[in-house]
């Protein structure tokens, strides 16, 4: 059995002058008196002490002592709970390797809370980087910069909407207006909201989107996402959100640069190719081939096109379903070749062919051995049609492509010769015979 613990000459003379101090001590002596001093807080490798002694004044005090980056630091509490709850933390900083957050004064983190409070759900670092790029802009003056260009602009209430709010009405006015979400905005928005949802879309910086647009490595798919954040912005800033006479955060982000990729063409062989594999195992999808590599038609282009908006008399093709943001219902050439196809399967009216066609074209093909290029038949008309015509500006309208966009990648990719085999490709000569006659019937009727 433990002897009781007893208290030295000094402390009784301390407690001699008062007796009120001399009942406290001994409380505490009394109710310590299983613990032995210094206390070792441990966490891996990391251990912190808790010292104890009596003061002067007779109060009894813990020292909480640490290294930290090679320097002892102590601090006092006259509460043991407080003490080893200050020495845990320490340990525990300590061993994650957090140095400078364990060498912060009780002050310090104070107000590194109080910050926190103050940043109304911003991040601290946001708060730092764009206080840097202002003062950067601005030098030691921001205050008086803020407060002229308040001046000239007129005072703005910062809105409190949050990014949020602000994605859900966005999307809201988008259905609206019959605009599919499903396939673009609902990729990228959600993924927006959980980074950046809970803050006010008025305090989302360019350089956090920035940071967010960082995470995507593919710089296709970076431009993708940057592109629908850049129009919920601007959405946001027409409805009041933000500023109306400055760029928005997201305008100012980069986009990536992509590379650029190669453009797969098909040869005039393996074209003959596929339309004798497709008369064989599949004759219904003709049609769909004719279109697809005699009018350059989008594979979506293809598989909307209809029967009535194809005049073969005339030799125009009316695109029944143009892709979104190129020329709606473009006019395109039906050459020989893609007439003499079409006879022996015109209809009336409806769709030339279902859904998936070309898919279906390519994966016969494919299982044949005919390896086609992606995309190639339409690669290949534009190119075909750029040196038959020598006419950039009327292919680009046929293409509803931009004539930038067939000066970089279609120009030069095929020989005249090549040009000119591409839209010879046409039926046996038995077939043709065939198709003469029907073609008389077309016209005598």
């Amino acid at each position: 059995m433990r002897p009781p613990l007893r208290i030295g000459a000094r402390q009784q003379r301390i407690a001699g002058k008062n007796k009120l101090a001399c009942v406290h001590l001994c409380a505490q002596f009394q109710a310590m008196s299983s613990q032995r001093f210094p206390l070792s807080i441990k966490r891996g490798s990391v251990t912190v002490k808790v010292y104890r002694l009596v003061r002067a004044d007779g109060r009894l005090v813990y020292t909480v002592a640490a290294h930290v980056g090679g320097k002892r630091q102590t601090r006092q509490f006259t509460d043991l709970a407080e003490a080893k709850a200050e020495a845990t933390l320490k340990a525990e900083q300590l061993a994650a390797g957090r140095i400078e957050a364990a060498a912060m004064s009780l002050a310090e983190r104070d107000e590194y809370l109080a910050a926190r409070k103050a940043a109304a759900g911003v991040p601290l670092l946001t708060i730092v980087q764009e206080w840097q790029r202002a003062r950067a802009l601005a030098g030691p003056d921001i205050i008086k910069a803020c407060e002229a260009w308040s001046v000239k602009h007129g005072k703005q209430t910062p809105s409190k909407t949050t990014v949020s709010d602000a994605i859900t009405a966005f999307l809201a006015a988008k259905s609206a207006a019959n605009v599919d979400t499903k396939s673009g905005y609902a990729r990228t928005l959600p993924r927006f909201k959980e980074k950046f949802g809970e803050q006010p879309i008025a305090a989302v910086s360019e350089l956090a989107i920035s940071a967010w647009l960082a995470t995507f490595a593919h710089p296709v798919t970076r431009n993708t996402h940057r592109k629908r954040v850049v129009a919920l912005f601007r959405w946001s800033r027409k409805r009041g959100l933000l500023p109306l006479d400055t760029l928005t955060a997201a305008e100012r982000t980069d986009a990536a640069r992509e590379p650029r990729g190669e453009i797969g063409l098909v040869t005039p062989s393996q074209l003959r190719g596929a339309f004798r594999l497709i008369q064989e195992k599949a004759k219904h999808y003709v049609p769909a081939l004719a279109i697809a590599a005699f009018c350059g038609l989008r594979r979506s282009e293809v598989h909307g096109q209809l029967w009535q908006d194809i005049d073969l008399e005339r030799k125009i093709l009316r695109v029944s379903d143009a892709k979104p943001n190129t020329p709606a219902r473009r006019l395109v050439p039906v050459p020989d070749a893609a007439v003499e196809w079409l006879l022996s399967h015109r209809q009336k009216e409806g769709a030339i062919c279902t859904n998936l066609a070309i898919d279906r074209i390519r994966d016969i093909c494919r299982t044949a051995g005919l390896d086609l290029a992606d995309n190639g038949f339409r690669h290949s008309w534009i190119s075909a049609r750029v040196v038959v015509t020598g006419n950039i500006p009327e292919t680009a309208l046929e293409a509803g492509h931009s004539v930038q966009t067939l000066h970089a990648h279609y120009r030069e990719l095929m020989r005249k010769d090549e040009a000119a085999d591409w839209f010879s490709v046409r039926p046996e000569a038995a077939e043709s015979v065939a198709i003469a006659e029907i073609a008389e019937k077309v016209v005598s009727a």
